[in-house]
Order: structure tokens, then sequence, then C-alpha cells
């Protein structure tokens, strides 16, 4: 992928509820799927790749599960335990999962462009009013530019900030749960709060580490 492609694509995921790089690591993987799933019925190629990756990891095999379509399902799986079958008494080497494979090459990917994106002041821009890292990718973009550079402390300072917001709307939410404040209306950005924290802070890609 260009430098464009991905500067495109991290403008486009910018929103700050959700980590962009996560959101456009789960967008790829989301199109491996339905190319998957499509292909596996007209594409030896695609099947071939199912097969000597050993299918999916639990992740994302429950990932690929939820998408329906119960034919490509049966045409992967049926030639998946052939292939199982036949290997029962090999020795086998583990196999990582080809779409655990595909999210490690675009992280590594997003993650070099990233701070070095931050440079233009539009891209810039866009994340101070939209963006919001995670901490996980946050910690990588960090640990990647030159200490005391005046783009990384730019960038430190920023996203802080927005956690700092965060963390005064789950202030909230602890003090209208209490019944002196119980009458008190959550406000959209208290109600989508919970959730919001779960996300930056969790490792999107665990399952892969």
């Amino acid at each position: 992928m260009s430098k464009d492609m991905i500067y495109n694509d991290l403008m486009d995921m910018m929103s700050d509820d959700e980590c962009p790089i996560c959101r456009l690591i789960a967008h790829r993987t989301n199109k491996r799927i339905s190319h998957v799933l499509t292909g596996c019925v007209t594409n030896p190629d695609s099947r071939e790749r199912f097969l000597d990756a050993e299918g999916f990891c639990k992740h994302h095999g429950d990932q690929v599960l939820r998408k329906g379509r119960p034919l490509s399902h049966a045409i992967l799986y049926e030639s998946l335990i052939e292939e199982k079958k036949k290997s029962l008494d090999k020795k086998r080497s583990p196999k990582t999962c080809d779409l655990c494979e595909l999210e490690h090459k675009n992280e590594k990917n997003y993650l070099h462009y990233f701070p070095r994106l931050l440079k233009e002041e539009a891209f810039f821009k866009r994340y101070e009013e939209e963006g919001m890292l995670c901490m996980h990718h946050l910690e990588a973009c960090l640990a990647s530019m030159r200490k005391k550079s005046a783009l990384r402390e730019r960038l430190k300072h920023t996203t802080l900030t927005k956690y700092d917001t965060l963390q005064s709307h789950l202030r909230e939410i602890r003090r209208k749960r209490d019944y002196k404040a119980a009458h008190e209306k959550w406000t959209e950005e208290e109600r989508r709060a919970w959730k919001k924290a779960v996300r930056m802070t969790t490792d999107q890609g665990d399952y892969r580490r």
C-alpha cells in the first residue's frame, strides 16, 4: 500500500470513539473475510491459503462464523477436515492463522506511517479534532518517535488530554450512580464513555501476541 492510500484510509477512520489504527485493521480483516467466503467457491488459491494455515484461530473462526454463508463454510471445512485426517500421524509445525498474519502485517505498516503522517498539518489537525489512539498504539507510536521531539510531545499531550476528558465522563457515571445525583440525566458522551474506555485500553490484537 502506498503512503497516499494509507493517509486517506487513516483520515477516513478518524473517530474519537475508536482508535483509527484499530478501526483500519478491523476493516481490512473484514474485507479479507468477505473475500475468503466468496472466493472459496471459485478460487482454488483462496482455499489453498486457508488449508495451508490449517483454518483460522478461535478469534477469527468465530468472526468468520458470524458472517453466515453455510455453503462457503461447507466447502472450506470439508476440505480442511479431509486434510487433517490425512496428517493425523504426521509431525506438524504450528501454523499461524492467515487473518492473524494479515493483521500483524497491517498493524506494522500503519504504525510505521502514522507518526510520519503526523508531520503533515492537515493530518494532525484531523487527529486533534476527531482522532484518538488506543493506549497500545499510542505507546507504540511514541516509542518510534524521537524522544522529546516537538511532534512527539504534541501527540502525547493531545492524546492524554482526550484521555483526561474520557476519565471525567467515567467519574460522572460513578457520581450519577450515587442516590444523591440519581435524578441527573447522563450526557451522550457519558453513555458512550464506558464502552469507549474498554476499546481504548484493550490491546485489540491481544489474541495475536
